[in-house]
């Protein structure tokens, strides 16, 4: 009998996309559930959102802002 454990173990196998499309995960739910993590890791954040506006002309960011 396969237990919840090993659930889990075979989720860990999965590449990150899968494993949130077999769970269903839209990006609110996942951020809700990270609000925690996300908080703590938000200079690193915020950092990859700089570059990328960096690397955009700055009418695309003022468009998607």
């Amino acid at each position: 009998m396969k237990t919840f454990d090993d659930l889990l173990q075979q989720l860990k196998q999965e590449d990150e996309v899968t494993i949130l499309e077999i769970l269903n995960i839209t990006p609110e739910d996942l951020v809700d559930n990270l609000e925690t993590y996300i908080f703590d890791k938000q200079e690193i954040i915020w950092n990859c959102y700089n570059e990328i506006a960096e690397e955009l002309d700055w009418e695309e960011v003022a468009y998607k802002s």
